[in-house]
């Protein structure tokens, strides 16, 4: 049998229904969980957006590669290749940098992306 057999009525406008709707959908929840979860004193956190989550398993295995086939050598090619993956490395930060910026209003940020020196 379930355990919540009782129901709660609210009136919202359309614009309410559907921003809280939409919060519910980001945090991967129900309405009623989400609402529930509110007034409880529990703030439910919006859940990252499917392409951040892509582009952090993408940066964790080019360092997981990298990582394996580090050696020391005096090897040009080898060399080129690590600057090469490197340079890949710091397009998927950047990426992950301005999907991370598309959450806010913040236009200047989300244009800047990650320096090469760490320093934004």
């Amino acid at each position: 049998m379930r355990e919540r057999n009782t129901g709660i009525n609210i009136r919202v406008t359309e614009s309410e229904k559907k921003t809280i709707t939409e919060n519910a959908g980001r945090c991967n929840l129900t309405v009623s969980e989400y609402l529930r979860k509110l007034a409880m004193e529990h703030e439910p956190k919006e859940l990252p957006k499917r392409e951040i989550y892509e582009e952090m398993v993408s940066l964790d295995r080019k360092f997981r590669r990298l990582l394996s086939e580090l050696v020391p050598s005096e090897d040009a090619a080898l060399q080129e290749k690590y600057i090469h993956e490197l340079q890949e490395l710091r397009d998927i930060m950047n990426r992950i940098w301005l999907l991370l910026m598309a959450n806010y209003d913040v236009k200047k940020a989300g244009k800047k992306g990650v320096s090469s020196d760490g320093n934004d």
